[in-house]
Order: structure tokens, then C-alpha cells, then sequence
């Protein structure tokens, strides 16, 4: 019988949970990762992979995505849209309200190989794209959100609100306060979606707790993170300073190269590097995560372990996922994401139709999810 069912030979391993930089081999028994080190022998395996030339990092987490395909208007299929991309773990950020989730953990998360966990809309319905889900107030109900997110306690792990003008109009205050009593209630945190909205971002951010989540950091619209001048708001650096997360959240519309540049040289990296990809910003110009995480990388100059740390290891600490997920350590579930770099001249968009060259891009390889191939 061999040792090992299945051996990647001869990546470069980078594993940021364990400060690991290394050309070494990973053995993979029932799913699990059962060895590593350099020069394993090929004999010792059921099957075995060459993977030199390739960066073999631990399977991505997207803290930011949207996966109720066919009820929400922003769903994608979790297993076609994220697996092959080297994702696979996601965070689906309120596509699902009180009213929606049962359909939502029925037809998606008990159906997919994707591990899944969620944020819980304060909109009882969920979310729309058509027709802004909070420009009417007559689903708002925190006490039923809040009912609905402790009984689906393995499941949702917070709240979430948009406060874009299209989404919740003049309203956008009084949703927040909605989603502020149901995450209080429930005794998990808050992500904000903001842009252009009525609100000043800096009321909003005042109003955050340890714990929450800023989403769309980098946004390029009006109410951003920056004041007049190109500086950051001292409102961002507070919310920072007393434990507030920040997401990247790139989407078809929300990041932009100027601000993520002005922001990263005035010293706010964020906490999570995700796609918030959807139906609308797949094709354009999210693609997937590696291709957010090139951005970073190879445009505005993060260490590629910085980059890699904040899509894996951060968010799965934050889902309460480190045990399982965002490490390539031996015990862990085998879900490992092997990556090329390209070489080459790659134009890379932002959400605002800027674009810049990159002279190397992120590409997938293959994944595994618990030892499968995809």
C-alpha cells in the first residue's frame, strides 16, 4: 500500500500561517495533509504531481463573494466559479436574508464542496441588485435577524448592510442602525458596505465596534476613506486603532487603484484582501481572486506573503475557520491552491476603468479541496 495518496513535487510552498518559504514536497492521506518536506519519494505515492515552477499556498479564502446562484441577482455557482480558481473557502456576504437563508443553506451550502460560511442581510429578504433592497424600510426586522442568525450559528457569523445611494437612498442611517441592534443582539459583527452614500463615512465608521468589518476600503467613489486632500480620514485611523477590520471587496465597482496606492503609502494595509465577486463583476474586472491579489502584488508592490497572509490565514482566522482552513499544516484538511506566475505584460483593471500594467499575473494551476483535484 503506498504511504501517501496523492505527492505535489517540487513547488514552492509559502504558507504565511506558518511562515513557510520553501521548495518542498506535500503528501495528502484521505484528505488530509500528512507530510512535508523536501525530496519525498515519488514511489511513496498512489499518484503524484510535478508542481515545480508553480507557488503551492494554502486554498484561498474570498472573505467577500456572493453564491446564492439563481435567487440572488448577484449569485455565481460556488464550486464552477471558485474551486478551479484555487478558492475554497468563501464568506457570502448577505445575499441571503431571515426570510431567504433557509434556501440559501439548503440549495447552496449543504450542496457545495466550497466550504461556505455567511453573512446574514439586515434586509429580511436579502439582496437585490434591480431594485435597492433598503430604498424601502418595510423588511428591516433586527430582532428576527438576530433570532434567525443564533439559531444558524454555524452558518452566519455576522451582519450585513449596504449603504450605497442606489441600494438604500436617504435611508442609509437608519439601516445601519437596524443592522448595528441585530449584530448587538446576536453578538456578532457588522460589515459595511459603503459608497456614495447620504451618510458621512465618518458618522458610520464612529458608530463601528472591534470587530466589524469595513468593506470596499479601497473604493473610488464619493465618501471614500480619503478627505479633500488625499489624506485619510482620522475617523479611519480610529476605527483601525480600536480593532475594526478593513476589506478589500474589489467588485465591478468598488476599488481603485489611486486610493489603494495613497492609502497603502500612508500606511493602511488592509486586513483582508477579497474579491466580492459576483454574477456582474466576474467577467470584469474581478476574473477571480489570484487576479485581485496580482493587483496588490505586482502593481502596488505588497510582499506576495503579505498578500497571500490576508487571503488566507487572516480571513480564516476571522470565520473562526483556522483549524480547518488557510494553512497547509500537517493535520489540516488537504485544500491547497497551486498557483503559476506569468510572466509578461498583463493589463489589470480597477472598478473605475483604470488600468495598469503588470509584468506578472497569478494564475490557477490546479486546487485541492480536502485532497480532491479540481
Amino acid at each position: 500500500m503506498p504511504k501517501y495518496d496523492l505527492l505535489l513535487k517540487g513547488g514552492r510552498v509559502l504558507d504565511p500561517s506558518q511562515d513557510l518559504d520553501c521548495v518542498c514536497d506535500v503528501a495528502v492521506t484521505k484528505g488530509v495533509i500528512t507530510g512535508m518536506a523536501p525530496d519525498l519519494s515519488w514511489t511513496d505515492a498512489g499518484r503524484a504531481i510535478d508542481v515545480s515552477g508553480t507557488i503551492v499556498m494554502p486554498g484561498l479564502v474570498d472573505f467577500h463573494t456572493h453564491a446564492y446562484w439563481g435567487v440572488c441577482e448577484y449569485g455565481v455557482d460556488p464550486d464552477l466559479t471558485f474551486l478551479p480558481r484555487g478558492t475554497t473557502t468563501i464568506l457570502d456576504v448577505g445575499s441571503a436574508g431571515a426570510i431567504t437563508l433557509p434556501g440559501f443553506r439548503h440549495y447552496v451550502v449543504e450542496r457545495s464542496r466550497t466550504r461556505i460560511k455567511a453573512l446574514l442581510h439586515v434586509n429580511t429578504a436579502g439582496m437585490t441588485h434591480s431594485v435597492g433592497e433598503l430604498i424601502g424600510l418595510q423588511y428591516l426586522d433586527p430582532e428576527r435577524t438576530a433570532a434567525v442568525a443564533k439559531e444558524n450559528a454555524d452558518l452566519i457569523v455576522g451582519i450585513k448592510v449596504r449603504l450605497s445611494r442606489n441600494v438604500a437612498g436617504e435611508n442609509d442611517w437608519q439601516a445601519f442602525q437596524a443592522a448595528r441592534k441585530a449584530a448587538e443582539l446576536a453578538g456578532i459583527p457588522l460589515m459595511v458596505h459603503f459608497g456614495s452614500s447620504f451618510t458621512p463615512l465618518a458618522q458610520v465608521l464612529d458608530a463601528m465596534r472591534p470587530g466589524d468589518i469595513l468593506t470596499h476600503c479601497f473604493s473610488g467613489r464619493a465618501n471614500n476613506i480619503m478627505d479633500e486632500k488625499g489624506r485619510l480620514l482620522p475617523e479611519v485611523w480610529a476605527a483601525v486603532r480600536r480593532g475594526v477590520n478593513v476589506d478589500v471587496g474589489h467588485g465591478m465597482g468598488s476599488f481603485n487603484f489611486d486610493t489603494a496606492s495613497a492609502a497603502l503609502k500612508q500606511g493602511l494595509l488592509p486586513t483582508t484582501i477579497s474579491s466580492d465577486l459576483h454574477a456582474y463583476s466576474q467577467p470584469y474586472p474581478v476574473i477571480d481572486l489570484l487576479t485581485v491579489m496580482s493587483k496588490f502584488v505586482y502593481v502596488l508592490g505588497l510582499p506576495l506573503g503579505e498578500v497571500v497572509r490576508r487571503a488566507t490565514a487572516v480571513p480564516a482566522q476571522l470565520l473562526g475557520l483556522a483549524d480547518v482552513a488557510g494553512s497547509l499544516r500537517v493535520g489540516a484538511p488537504a485544500d491547497v491552491a497551486v498557483v503559476r506566475e506569468l510572466a509578461g505584460q498583463f493589463e489589470l483593471w480597477d472598478a473605475d476603468k483604470n488600468s495598469r500594467l503588470s509584468p506578472n499575473l497569478l494564475t490557477p494551476f490546479l486546487t485541492l479541496r480536502a485532497g480532491e483535484v479540481f
